[in-house]
């Protein structure tokens, strides 16, 4: 591969200053990867923790930055050059392929326009577009491409250690976003022991363990994650406002109202140009000034351009396996509570129609296992995080001992909720008092 001579320094408010040599520069001044400036990293959020305004141009470099820190520590990889440049590239093209408002329309995606969310159009952008010249004019054969897609999905068998560094459960992208997402939410919940982390990252046995003197930092990871999901990913008014932006990009597409591009679009880079937060609100400005809109969509279209989210009535929480069977019944039935014909008549003779009334359902796992290694459908290997314990041996973080996480790792938090328009606030908690928790 072509040997590299300039390179650039970004300024980054978690990680200080990062190193981008020549190659990575000039993916980082592609306008595909240039387009990721305009697309917030955790896309309404701002609406709750107004300093929320970081995108996912500079997570991209922070996942790039952690993932070259790892390989450091990685001997059976970084003596080997252009795997190294492999897997540096695949942190940072890792969200090339996100959507406006990052994770908020990845149903709408799949429901509308029969697609597998972002990750299909990074597979599409690397493999289809100016980008993968860029990798060309640096060497890069198409087996170079394949391994660069490979590691971002998690398909990279033939490499597992540097599939890890992008596709694990202690992955790159984990280890860059709670950090800069707590920092800029204004928050505390994120914040670990990154150094410890990376300097307790040793490679055992083919796999990405940590060493037991970084066990509790890794706990500490651990639990951040968690909080960060129930404190910030989770936040019942960001919520409210993803349930109204699904609904209005779902209405929108099916109406014509706006168009989004296929992955597998001929012409994909000119297409996705504009495709960010920007572009997506423009359109509902103007949308929202057409007189032929109908009253439905306008007003939620309002609710998203003004910040009026829609009014929780009722939450319920469960923590599983181990939970109150009274309070399992209830969030059944809150669930399930558009299902119930008796339901459905109370609100048509409190003149509430049904679309007024949305449930959002909402999940938060401590520990996302399994994580698997694989290729394409076949799954490999369940990968959770390892500690090497003092003995030599290979345990699960989560099962041991001593561990704070051990007695709620194998829990999930499931909430429901319910919402409605705040003039049917108190009709529809009254119906649900009486039908719910009455009965």
């Amino acid at each position: 591969m072509k040997q590299e001579l300039k390179k650039k320094h970004f300024r980054d408010p978690i990680h200080g200053y990062i190193e981008v040599p020549e190659l990575e520069l000039d993916v980082v001044n592609h306008c595909l990867f240039q387009r990721l400036r305009r697309i917030k990293q955790l896309g309404l959020a701002h609406y709750v923790f107004h300093g929320a305004e970081h995108t996912r141009f500079g997570h991209s470099l922070g996942t790039m930055y952690i993932a070259n820190e790892i390989l450091k520590v990685i001997p059976e990889i970084n003596s080997d050059d252009d795997l190294c440049k492999k897997i540096s590239l695949a942190a940072l093209l890792h969200d090339i392929g996100h959507l406006p408002l990052s994770h908020t329309f990845e149903d709408c995606i799949r429901d509308v326009l029969r697609g597998d969310g972002h990750e299909e159009y990074t597979k599409a952008i690397i493999e289809k577009t100016s980008i993968k010249d860029i990798l060309q004019k640096h060497g890069f054969s198409d087996n170079d491409v394949r391994d660069i897609v490979g590691f971002i999905l998690g398909q990279h068998i033939k490499f597992p250690l540097g599939a890890q560094i992008i596709h694990s459960e202690l992955d790159a992208d984990r280890l860059d976003y709670l950090l800069r997402d707590s920092i800029f939410c204004g928050v505390k919940y994120g914040v670990y022991d990154l150094d410890r982390v990376l300097i307790s990252l040793m490679p055992f046995n083919n796999k990405l363990v940590v060493a037991y003197k970084g066990f509790h930092a890794a706990e500490g990871f651990i639990l951040a994650r968690y909080h960060m999901y129930v404190q910030v990913y989770v936040h019942k008014t960001k919520c409210a406002f993803e349930i109204i932006a699904r609904e209005v990009f779902r209405e929108l597409l099916e109406k014509g109202l706006i168009e989004y591009p296929s992955p597998n679009s001929g012409n994909l880079e000119e297409e996705l140009l504009d495709k960010d937060d920007i572009w997506l609100f423009s359109e509902l400005r103007r949308i929202y000034r057409m007189p032929e809109l109908d009253r439905w969509l306008k007003r939620l279209v309002e609710m998203l351009l003004f910040r009026r989210p829609l009014k929780m009535v009722k939450e319920e929480e469960v923590y599983f396996p181990v939970a109150d069977p009274n309070v399992i019944r209830r969030f059944n039935r809150l669930e399930q509570l558009k299902d119930s014909m008796i339901v459905l008549q109370d609100f048509e003779k409190e003149g509430i129609q049904e679309n007024e009334v949305f449930v959002d359902r909402p999940s938060v796992e401590l520990k996302q296992k399994p994580y698997y290694l694989r290729r394409g459908d076949e799954r490999e290997e369940v990968l959770p995080i390892f500690i090497l314990d003092r003995s030599g041996n290979l345990v699960d973080a989560a099962e041991i001992k001593s561990s704070l996480i051990r007695d709620i790792v194998a829990k999930k938090l499931e909430i429901v909720r319910v919402y409605t328009f705040e003039e049917h606030l108190d009709k529809v908690r009254n119906i649900i008092e009486k039908r719910i928790y009455n009965e």
